[in-house]
């Protein structure tokens, strides 16, 4: 096969409850554009996948044909490059998965096994848990995003479960006080056992008992003038309108907040509780559908696995890290994190700019966001938001911006 410098991709969007609809999606409209498809008003775009995930995978023009990725680089390993293929072990896949998720709902409340425990819960109930892949996540702002990451500190969570008396009945009296003393105590290991206490105590509550003490919360929260509302307080009452009378109301005061601006990101790893809000992100992943939910969801559940499996660790631990890109070269960002299985880089240009893509150390994807490009020269044919790339290792790639400003993302392997 005769190599090119990129190859565009076709990609595919998912529609679930939660996304935003219409043309207040940056998903749907990204999708629109890709795929050169209108919108439909009444659809919620939630999320536009570019990868080979087997539930969404993006298509490559090939002998006149679109065929998936795999399907692409198995007529020529090459193509893939050296990096990938040493890490997947020659299969001709991508150990990443990029998305863009515009974020209307609350996703469910969820965390996501390492290697090992994901080995055995695909070993053990293949038709739920569907890999053997740990999901590590980076999660940066297009827009903004809320979002709960990790536990709140064990003062705040004592606070809310002396403040919101329903919260305090499901968890009970004897082990909120038992929290109170190994606070003072400073006894870390304490804390953790004790706060997986409290965390099972609720999510194991029966669901009338919830929905009841869910209904006194609504009330406690009423009887206040509304001047007074603390922003846990707006916030139950918006989870309690899109999941009324659920247990994930009452895990999120346990659960540490965080709002995200533009560019700004968090990495999510192993064993870590999390659920994303409302805004509009990019998202890259590795290659996996090991989701484990406890709450604020229709979907499965299931909550003994992910109180075992959670990090409790919370006494004199640092917070989760809100970063930022590191600027490597003029316009290029990168994010720092802890894995190999996938590195995230944002890309902005000024209007008039050249600026070549970053391609030695690995095949990539690439995304435009906002702007148009060229490639090549400016004379060349414009690119428009929602044109995907896939990108051979080693090819020399420059881009021209044009009479806009450019904002992409390309994903590739992790620097070991």
């Amino acid at each position: 096969m005769k190599q090119q410098a990129f190859y565009p991709l076709f990609c595919k969007s998912q529609q679930y409850a939660w996304g935003k609809f219409g043309t207040n999606s940056i998903a749907g409209k990204l999708w629109s554009s890709n795929q050169d498809k209108s919108l439909d008003s009444n659809t919620p775009y939630a999320e536009f996948w570019v990868g080979d995930h087997p539930n969404g995978p993006s298509k490559v023009e090939y002998n006149s044909k679109k065929v998936t990725i795999p399907e692409f680089l198995s007529q020529d390993l090459s193509l893939l490059g050296s990096s990938i293929l040493n890490f997947t072990n020659n299969e001709p896949r991508l150990p990443f998965l990029l998305k863009v998720l515009s974020i209307n709902k609350s996703l469910s409340i969820q965390s996501h096994p390492d290697k090992k425990l994901a080995k055995k819960l695909h070993s053990q109930r293949p038709e739920i848990y569907k890999d053997p892949n740990h999901k590590p996540e980076l999660a940066i702002a297009i827009t903004y995003l809320d979002a709960f990451v990790g536990f709140r500190d064990p003062i705040e969570i004592y606070n809310n479960l002396m403040h919101y008396q329903p919260c305090k009945d499901l968890v009970g009296v004897e082990i909120v006080n038992n929290l109170k003393k190994q606070i003072s105590n400073k006894d870390g290991k304490a804390v953790s056992k004790t706060l997986k206490e409290i965390f099972k105590a609720i999510s194991t509550a029966k669901a009338d008992i919830v929905s009841t003490k869910v209904d006194e919360l609504i009330k406690l929260i009423h009887n206040k003038p509304e001047n007074e509302y603390t922003s846990d307080d707006k916030l139950i009452l918006r989870l309690n309108k899109q999941f009324p009378g659920d247990v994930g109301i009452f895990l999120t005061l346990l659960m540490k907040y965080c709002h995200l601006e533009p560019n700004q990101a968090i990495f999510i790893g192993p064993n870590t509780v999390h659920n994303y809000l409302a805004g509009e992100i990019i998202e890259c992943m590795a290659t996996s559908d090991n989701v484990i939910r406890a709450g604020l969801t229709p979907k499965y559940k299931d909550v003994e696995q992910l109180i075992k499996m959670l990090d409790y660790d919370i006494l004199d631990k640092p917070t989760k890290q809100i970063m930022l890109g590191v600027e490597i070269e003029k316009g290029i960002f990168q994010y720092q994190i802890p894995v190999q299985d996938f590195l995230v880089q944002i890309i902005k240009m000024k209007k008039n700019q050249s600026l070549q893509l970053p391609t030695s150390h690995s095949s990539s994807v690439f995304l435009l966001l906002n702007g148009k490009i060229s490639n090549t020269d400016l004379n060349e044919k414009k690119y428009s938001p929602g044109t995907v790339w896939f990108i051979p290792q080693d090819s020399e790639i420059t881009i021209y911006s044009h009479d806009q400003t450019v904002l992409a993302v390309q994903a590739m392997l992790g620097k070991k």
